[in-house]
C-alpha cells in the first residue's frame, strides 16, 4: 500500500532513519556507535557482508532497542547500488 504522499511504508518508516554508508569500516563503525548512543536509528550499508554483520550482532547488543537496518552493498557496481535503492524503496 503506498500512502497519499506517494512514499511506501518502509521509505516513511526510515524518514528518522540515518543511512550510514560505508558502515564496516573504522570511522563508519564508530559513527554507527555514536549515533546508537544518541537513540538514531540507523540503515547501516557496507560492502563486507561478514563485518556488517557482525557490527549489527554488537550494535544490537550494546543498543537493543535503537532500531537498525542493513544492506550489502558494493557501490562500484552499478547493479548492486540499483538493489540498495530497491530496497531502501520498498
Amino acid at each position: 500500500m503506498t500512502p497519499a504522499n506517494g512514499q511506501s511504508d518502509l521509505v516513511q518508516a526510515t524518514l528518522n532513519y540515518t543511512i550510514l554508508i560505508g558502515a564496516t569500516g573504522g570511522i563508519g563503525q564508530e559513527i554507527a556507535r555514536q549515533l546508537c548512543a544518541n537513540n538514531q536509528p540507523v540503515i547501516l550499508v557496507g560492502r563486507n557482508n561478514q563485518t556488517l554483520t557482525h557490527l549489527v550482532d554488537e550494535l544490537t547488543k550494546d543498543y537493543p532497542d535503537i532500531p537498525l537496518v542493513s544492506h550489502t552493498c558494493d557501490l562500484s557496481s552499478q547493479t548492486s547500488q540499483s538493489l540498495l535503492v530497491e530496497g531502501l524503496g520498498k
